[in-house]
C-alpha cells in the first residue's frame, strides 16, 4: 500500500465523519467481513509501514547481521575515512559533483540500505543537492560505469546479508559521525537532507519493521545533531501530513533514548497534546504509550486525560481508528477511556447524553474488534485487564442495554468475537476476564440476565459455549 497506514484508511473512509450515523452494525456476518477488508487493507505488501504506526520501533542491532568485505577488482584513486573531519571535507570538497557525495550521503543517514533500494535514493537525492560550479576537468566519479564497489570501497563502506538474503549496505560503526561532519561542516547540506529524507518517508515502501525503523532511526539521527535546527527542518515538514503520526511518535521515542534531550521532549510532547486544532494530539498519545513507564506521570496525565476527552466528546472516524489502536496497545489507555466513557455517561444530564456515550463506546469496540488477531486476541473494553476497567464500564453497559437498538449492535460485535476466539490459542485469565464482563452485564441491568444468556446459548463456537455454561451457574 506504499506509505499508506491505519490513518489512510481512516481518510478513505471519510475522517471527519462522525461514525455513529455512517455505518450502523447491521449483523455479525457483515462485521466479520468489514474485518476481512480491513485486514487485507493492511496485507497489501506494506508490512512495515503498519508496523511503524502501531508499534514502538526499537533500534537495529546490527551486529546481527552477516558482514562481508567489498569486492573490487579495482582499487579507488583515494581512499577517506568520512568519520575524521579533514578526510570527510577533502572528500565533499572533491566529489561534489558526482553521485560519490549523494550515496555517502544515504549511507551515512541510514545505518544500512537495501542494495535494490540505493539507485532511486540516490536519484531523489541529487535532484534536491545544491549546484556547484562548473568545474575545469570532468571528475573521474561522473563517468557512467563507476561500480557501486568502487564507490564503497573509496569512502569505506560495508555490506551486510539478512538472515533471509537481503543485501545491504552501509557505513557500519562511522555512519553517525560522517553525518555529523557533513552536518557541522557543509550547514548548506542540512536543508537537502531534511527535505529529502520527508520526501523519502512519504514514498519508500516499508516493506518490514526494519525498513521502517531505518527511517525512523535516519529522522532522529538527523534531529540530534542540532536539536532546534533538525526540529525546524524535519518535524516541521512531517507537521503538513497528517500520515506522519507514526513516524512522528516512533522518532520522539527514538530521540528519548537520548537523556539529555529529554526536556526539551518533555515540553513538545505537551505541546503537541494540548493542540486543539490539530492532529498532533495521535502521535503524541502514541510516544506517551511507549515512554509511560518514563515520563513524569503527574505533568503528562492532565493532558493525556484532556488529549482524549476532548476527540470523544464529538468521535470522528480517523479519532476512533486511532484510539482503538492506543487501546490495543496500552493499559493505560484502556483504563482511562473506561474512566472516561462511565463518567461520561453518569455526568450526562439528558438521556440523550448518555445514550450518545454509549454509542462511542460500541463503536470503540467495534474498531478494536477490527484489530484482534492471533497475537492480540483480548477485546479491549470487553475482556479488560482490571476490575477497575469493569467497574468503570458498568454505567456504560446499562445504557447500552436499556435500549435495544444499541443493545443488538452490541451483539453483534460480541457474536462475531466469540465465534473468532475459537480460531486463538486463549489463556484462562483471557476466559476469566470474559466471562467478569458478562457478569457486570448483568449487574448493570439484572432484569435483562436471561436474555443474555439467551444470547449467549445461540452464539457459536466453543469459547461461546464455556462462557454459556459459566453464565448459567452464575447467573
Amino acid at each position: 500500500m506504499s506509505g499508506e497506514n491505519l490513518e489512510s484508511q481512516a481518510a478513505a473512509e471519510g475522517e471527519d465523519c462522525p461514525p455513529v450515523e455512517n455505518e450502523p452494525i447491521r449483523s455479525a456476518s457483515d462485521l466479520e467481513q468489514e474485518k476481512r477488508t480491513a485486514q487485507e487493507f493492511f496485507a497489501q505488501g506494506n508490512i512495515g509501514s503498519y508496523q511503524i504506526f502501531v508499534n514502538q520501533l526499537g533500534t537495529l542491532n546490527m551486529d546481527s547481521r552477516h558482514r562481508q568485505s567489498v569486492p573490487t577488482e579495482e582499487k579507488p584513486a583515494q581512499t577517506y575515512q568520512l568519520d575524521i573531519p579533514k578526510d570527510c571535507a577533502e572528500f565533499v570538497e572533491h566529489y561534489k559533483n558526482s553521485e560519490y557525495l549523494a550515496i555517502a550521503i544515504v549511507l551515512s543517514s541510514f545505518e544500512a540500505v537495501r542494495l535494490s533500494d540505493l539507485p532511486e535514493l540516490i536519484e531523489q537525492l541529487m535532484s534536491l543537492l545544491p549546484a556547484a560550479g562548473q568545474e575545469e576537468e570532468v571528475s573521474p566519479v561522473q563517468a557512467p560505469y563507476i561500480s557501486t564497489n568502487t564507490v564503497l570501497s573509496a569512502i569505506g563502506g560495508e555490506r551486510f546479508t539478512t538472515e533471509e538474503g537481503q543485501l545491504y549496505v552501509g557505513l557500519g560503526e562511522h555512519s553517525r559521525q560522517t553525518l555529523q561532519n557533513f552536518w557541522e561542516q557543509f550547514p548548506i547540506l542540512r536543508d537537502p537532507i531534511c527535505k529529502w529524507l520527508v520526501q523519502v518517508s512519504r514514498i519508500y515502501p516499508f516493506r518490514t519493521a526494519f525498513d521502517a525503523s531505518q527511517m525512523v532511526g535516519a529522522f532522529a539521527r538527523v534531529i540530534s545533531m542540532d536539536f532546534e535546527d533538525g526540529c525546524r527542518r524535519v518535524f516541521s515538514r512531517l507537521y503538513s501530513n497528517r500520515d506522519s503520526a507514526g513516524l512522528l511518535g516512533n522518532t520522539m521515542c527514538r530521540l528519548y533514548e537520548d537523556r539529555t534531550l529529554r526536556p526539551k521532549l518533555d515540553d513538545l510532547l505537551l505541546s503537541w497534546l494540548c493542540s486543539d486544532g490539530s492532529w498532533l494530539w495521535r502521535p503524541a498519545c502514541l510516544a506517551c504509550v511507549f515512554l509511560w513507564p518514563e515520563l513524569d506521570h503527574d505533568r503528562f496525565a492532565p493532558s493525556l486525560r484532556y488529549a482524549v476527552s476532548k476527540r470523544l466528546a464529538q468521535l470522528k472516524k480517523g479519532d476512533c481508528a486511532f484510539l482503538a489502536v492506543l487501546l490495543m496497545q496500552s493499559e493505560y489507555f484502556r483504563t482511562l477511556l473506561s474512566e472516561l466513557l462511565g463518567q461520561e455517561v453518569q455526568r450526562a444530564e439528558k438521556r440523550a447524553d448518555g445514550l450518545a456515550a454509549a454509542q462511542t463506546y460500541l463503536y470503540l469496540l467495534r474498531r478494536c474488534y477490527y484489530l484482534v488477531d492471533d497475537r492480540c486476541p483480548e477485546l479491549p473494553l470487553a475482556v479488560c485487564d482490571t476490575k477497575k476497567q469493569q467497574q468503570n464500564l458498568t454505567p456504560v453497559l446499562r445504557e447500552v442495554i436499556s435500549l435495544s437498538a444499541l443493545r443488538r449492535q452490541l451483539y453483534a460485535i460480541l457474536r462475531a468475537y466469540l465465534k473468532e476466539m475459537d480460531q486463538y490459542p486463549g489463556s484462562e485469565q483471557a476466559f476469566r476476564h470474559l466471562c467478569a464482563y458478562f457478569l457486570n452485564m448483568a449487574i448493570a441491568e439484572p432484569d435483562d440476565r436471561w436474555d443474555i444468556l439467551q444470547f449467549l446459548k445461540e452464539c457459536e463456537g466453543a469459547v461461546a459455549r464455556r462462557v454459556y455454561e459459566w453464565a448459567v451457574r452464575r447467573y
